[in-house]
């Protein structure tokens, strides 16, 4: 896997393919063969869709403690494992 793009097309319901980026860029922290590593959007949509883009990463964070969290592990457990003995 690797460059898996979105491509965004001006007739895209923005508001899905916005929240598909982040799952699929996100998804189990943006470890697997197939997440979205690049976004391409045409120009005459790329502002509406960073709108939805903003919208949807809103209440994502990196602390690992909920559903709507990234980070560099899949969860605390695993963070744990690896920073363990």
């Amino acid at each position: 896997g690797g460059n898996d793009p979105i491509v965004v097309l001006d007739d895209a319901d923005l508001k899905q393919a916005a929240r598909a980026a982040v799952w699929s860029g996100m998804l189990n922290g943006g470890q697997t063969c197939v997440s979205v590593e690049r976004v391409y959007v045409v120009d005459q949509v790329y502002d509406r869709f960073m709108a939805h883009l903003d919208r949807a990463m809103e209440g994502v964070s990196s602390v690992g403690e909920s559903s709507r969290d990234i980070g560099p592990m899949i969860d605390r457990r695993q963070a744990e494992t690896v920073a363990g003995p």
